[in-house]
């Protein structure tokens, strides 16, 4: 059961409900039974307050509570404001004092030298209760960080998702009575930090059911009082008035360090015994195409003697296969060569060929978890070209690309105008370069995407105010029409370019900032219509339209960057 479930299951035990209350009151008992349930469940839980039902958590070294003291661990105090503290005394033959004295020193004897999983300190003087704060020792061994929107302490699991291990609950009630709090961990991580902290989880809970509104006393109640060393608790009834439960529970995992070493050396086995995925690639060694799997058995290298493909045999693959990572800037990282999933996984390289498939070698497909493996390959096909020039340059013959890239470039020219700290340019964030990207398919609204990206990183970067002084400064003539780009035209003119030059270099920009308000705006279908088929029709597709662009684009920042004395580079025409 989810922790949102326990927490609705909780509330529906621990708030008084609008029907059948006479038989609420009286079965405090029931509410037993959900720490039986809640004990096998996904997630446990540590603390919970509620206005009839209240459960608090302490580790308690397991050597220390048995033999089971239950008259002990019954009236024993679990509060989450028993923290660290100095204590200063005096008196008793022994003087003036001052020690540190850790959580549940005045509890039972049984918790002696255990800790508290949750804790939760009022700021006295301030009128204000902080949130709740997690063991900092809890946290930290199962790699635990707070994720506000989640309220949770999560970590990334094997695919780079966020999983919830510790959730945290909280929501206003009807009334100054009515609190409703709750924190859970994750059975399978609790378990293992029980086995090797060498702890048992004592859980203290109070289900007294009545109702604030009404209650004046319990008078002459029945009393009772059932259970066994690993749950036990008292029981009364106060003649429909209302009932109580109160006592404790033990949760001692059944793992051991042997379990849990067992697993990791399963865990560490070699790469052989991984899941592999078959991949159709281009076998160079035999001079074929070929399904092979990516698995280093089913592979070799230049050192060996066999028939198996070499595992730097590429694979191929259709350009929507980068859509997901396109998609997703939060979880993975798009760069130039390679993708990372948080720190899950990464595919050192790949690139694109002239057939405008993606590909990378078997060799890196195989670092991949198999769910990763399986979604590329819903993707491979056939070889309809080699692989990129810019690939064959850096990964066999071991030189820098020739290649020219010109979103590469406008990235390069970027970087230095956020560099050269010119008023005259609002610095681009890294992210907005990170994500300005090359569209690889025949997706019109990745096409669209990349033409706002790609404005957004240029275009919006000139600032007019500062143009426009720069002019004056210059004494030079100020645009005729308002705008960033006609006051970076005038800039231009009044640092010595002629007027048709600075009209033909900032001509790209203008038309990168006309493409990305037409679709991307607000225009009509026609308009943005005919904007498509133009680009189309003169370049035979989205990516060679955007390429052409960026070059140009490319061409005109560099003309701005020396034309301004901004330092690193020269133009590039």
């Amino acid at each position: 059961m989810s922790s949102k479930k326990q927490f609705e299951a909780l509330k529906a035990i621990g708030i008084l409900p609008d029907e059948g209350r006479t038989q609420w009151l009286s079965g405090a008992e029931d509410s037993v039974k959900f720490l039986g349930t809640n004990a096998a469940s996904e997630f446990v839980v540590l603390y919970a307050s509620m206005p009839c039902a209240w459960i608090a958590s302490a580790f308690a070294l397991t050597e220390r509570l048995y033999p089971v003291d239950r008259e002990s661990l019954r009236e024993a105090s679990v509060s989450l404001d028993d923290t660290w503290v100095i204590q200063r005394s005096y008196g008793g033959g022994e003087g003036h004092r001052v020690y540190l004295d850790p959580p549940l020193s005045f509890s039972a004897k049984a918790l002696e030298g255990g800790d508290l999983p949750v804790f939760r300190r009022t700021f006295y003087g301030m009128d204000r209760v902080e949130p709740f704060e997690i063991n900092q020792k809890l946290l930290h061994c199962l790699g635990l960080f707070f994720v506000e929107h989640r309220k949770a302490y999560c970590r990334l699991d094997p695919n780079g998702d966020l999983e919830d291990v510790i959730n945290i609950h909280c929501e206003e009630g009807t009334d100054s009575f009515d609190r409703r709090e709750m924190v859970t961990i994750r059975i399978q991580d609790l378990a293992e930090y029980l086995a090797l902290s060498k702890m048992t989880l004592v859980r203290r809970f109070d289900f007294t059911r009545v109702d604030h509104r009404t209650f004046t006393g319990w008078g002459e109640p029945q009393r009772e009082t059932k259970g066994q060393d690993e749950l036990y608790y008292n029981l009364g009834l106060g003649g429909g008035n209302g009932s109580w439960a109160n006592g404790y529970q033990l949760l001692r995992t059944s793992i051991t360090v042997a379990d849990l070493e067992e697993r990791f050396a399963a865990e560490s086995s070699s790469k052989a015994e991984r899941e592999y995925e078959t991949f159709i690639a281009y076998d160079w060694k035999n001079r074929r195409v070929v399904e092979t799997s990516c698995s280093p058995a089913a592979t070799g290298n230049y050192f060996t003697q066999n028939d198996l493909p070499f595992e730097l045999s590429p694979a191929f693959f259709r350009a929507e296969v980068l859509a997901r990572y396109k998609a997703d800037p939060e979880k993975y990282r798009l760069d130039d060569r390679s993708i990372s999933c948080r720190n899950a996984w990464t595919l050192k390289t790949f690139d694109i060929n002239e057939a405008g498939q993606v590909h990378t070698y078997l060799v890196y497909l195989a670092d991949l978890p198999i769910a990763e493996q399986r979604y590329w390959k819903a993707f491979n096909e056939a070889p309809k070209a080699g692989i990129s020039k810019r690939a064959f340059e850096t990964d066999f013959q071991g030189e820098w690309s020739s290649q020219y890239d010109p979103l590469y470039e406008v990235k390069q020219s970027v970087d230095l105008l956020n560099k050269a700290g010119v008023d005259w340019w609002s610095p681009r964030s890294m992210t907005l370069s990170d994500t300005t990207r090359y569209p690889n398919t025949d997706s019109e609204k990745e096409w669209s995407d990349e033409i706002l990206a790609l404005d957004q990183l240029v275009v919006e970067g000139f600032i007019e105010r500062a143009l426009k002084a720069l002019i004056e400064h210059a004494g030079g003539d100020s645009p005729t029409h308002p705008g960033g780009l006609n006051a970076l035209a005038a800039a231009l003119r009044a640092r010595g370019l002629r007027e048709d030059e600075a009209a033909k270099t900032v001509q790209p920009f203008k038309t990168l900032r006309h493409l990305r308000s037409k679709v991307k705006g607000h225009s009509s279908p026609r308009e943005r219509a005919d904007l498509v088929r133009a680009a189309l029709e003169n370049h035979g597709s989205f990516p060679a339209h955007f390429r052409a662009l960026t070059s140009e684009v490319d061409v005109a920042l560099a003309k701005v960057l020396a034309s301004m004395d901004v330092p690193g580079r020269a133009s590039s025409t």
